[in-house]
């Protein structure tokens, strides 16, 4: 009799062991984002709408610099295209483009079985309180929206996740705030919890019912942004929030996601080193009175965005059980932020988002989980 418990913890500690154990990801430019109706060059966007339902990709909408890059004058444009792909047997293929209902960037995306869920965002009027929820249609070949209730308040750059059939919008900003709330949605809105701080542009993600929050930022009043290496556990039965390990260095605006062994990890992010020297000279900028002076800061801010070096590149898995990061690889390529990573089938698919500041790529970076 005492043989059964003994085969069992063994399979648990094994199981543990498996679910825990370094992953290895290969990574490929599997597609790209069509060039535009007009047979201009795609530049691709940031903060894209973004997820997959019944073996197809939505990428729509997001921003760039169509005409010159921002510290040359050049205006954000918000997009309205959106792109369909097929997925079948690993492998993309582009079905059709579409005009997205609204010009809308930087939301919040959480990919679901019942649809994919988007939140909040911004386009030239600001900050928006939409929430939707696409789903894929066989018979009109194409997603649908389905308005659902308006956010408490416009709100972009939060993240969202689902558990047990309920939504949660984690953090975001608008011209006049930055919030430090989660918000619940079942049937409706509600004020879930308090975060320990303001928070916009942080990699939620959801497993056994715990709500894992990584890095993020926040911007501040006369003073550069705040950027975290902190990360939360939140039990969301509970509210319990536990500080969990710290990242090995403060990031935002990276991407994530859980893997079908329940494995976390976060994709590179925004260190803030080159986001910081812009931030001071803005506010030198700002105070500065002689144009002499005035103009050399805007020349030097200038010549520090164009020689943005890009983004993180590192891969990192987080352990539940030891409480620990590992680094498990790096990109190959421009590591995208500002976009929302989707996994699917042991595949992950990070489409389009910004490599560089002002610039932005077309491709769809597939990583292929071992």
């Amino acid at each position: 009799m005492k043989i059964i418990p003994l085969i069992l913890s063994t399979f648990l500690f094994m199981q543990c062991k498996t679910t825990n154990r370094a992953a290895k990801i290969s990574w490929s430019m599997a597609d790209s984002l069509p060039n535009t109706s007009n047979g201009q060059v795609q530049l691709g966007v940031a903060g894209p709408v973004v997820g997959i339902h019944q073996n197809h990709l939505l990428i729509a909408g997001g921003a760039n610099f169509p005409e010159k890059m921002p510290w040359e004058g050049g205006v954000k444009k918000y997009q309205h295209s959106a792109y369909i792909f097929s997925l079948h047997d690993h492998k993309l293929q582009l079905i059709d483009t579409v005009s997205f209902h609204t010009p809308t960037a930087y939301a919040a995306n959480s990919s679901q079985e019942e649809g994919i869920y988007t939140a909040g965002g911004e386009n030239e009027m600001g900050a928006s309180s939409q929430f939707h929820r696409y789903t894929w249609n066989k018979i009109k070949n194409n997603f649908v929206a389905q308005p659902l209730a308006d956010l408490p308040l416009p709100l972009s750059n939060a993240s969202l996740v689902a558990d047990d059939h309920k939504c949660y919008l984690i953090g975001g900003e608008n011209a006049n705030l930055v919030s430090d709330k989660i918000y619940r949605y079942d049937q409706k809105w509600e004020e879930y919890m308090n975060l320990p701080y303001t928070l916009t542009h942080t990699v939620a993600l959801v497993k056994d019912h715990f709500l894992y929050l990584f890095g993020g930022r926040t911007r501040q009043v006369n003073a550069v942004s705040t950027l975290y290496k902190t990360c939360y556990k939140i039990n969301l039965n509970t509210k319990e929030c536990i500080q969990i390990a710290d990242l090995p260095e403060a990031l935002s605006a990276g991407t994530g996601f859980k893997d079908d062994k329940g494995r976390l990890f976060l994709i590179g992010g925004d260190n803030g080193i080159t986001f910081h020297k812009v931030e001071n000279l803005l506010l030198e900028i700002a105070k500065e009175t002689d144009p002499v002076k005035k103009d050399k800061l805007v020349q030097d801010k200038a010549r520090v965005q164009s020689n943005h070096p890009g983004f993180s590149k590192t891969i990192l898995q987080y352990d539940e059980q030891s409480n620990t990061w590992q680094v498990v690889g790096n990109l190959p390529v421009g590591s995208p932020v500002t976009t929302t990573a989707v996994f699917h089938q042991k595949q992950v698919y990070i489409p389009s988002g910004e490599i560089k500041a002002g610039i932005r790529s077309a491709g769809i970076l597939t990583g292929t989980i071992q």
